[in-house]
């Protein structure tokens, strides 16, 4: 029997883009956490850790993008 682990956005068929590094207002909508960047766009978050004193605040996200409107979130910190 072989083992995998697949990530659930991959499974669905959704590939990874590219790797970003991207800057904006973190901000919860929708029961989701999003990123507002500066040209007023947003971009889902996807993140294991939900860094709540960071909320409303301006942060630099580092992660691979999917589909091109998912960011899986390596790294977020403040900006």
């Amino acid at each position: 029997m072989e083992n995998s682990i697949a990530e659930p956005l991959l499974t669905a068929g959704v590939k990874a883009s590219a790797r970003c590094r991207q800057t904006g207002e973190l901000i919860y909508k929708q029961w989701c956490y999003a990123l507002r960047r500066h040209d007023g766009s947003e971009i889902w978050l996807e993140m294991d850790r939900i860094p709540l004193h960071l909320v409303e605040q301006q942060v630099l996200v580092e992660g691979v993008v999917y589909g091109g409107e998912v960011i899986s979130v390596e790294r977020i910190g403040p900006h």
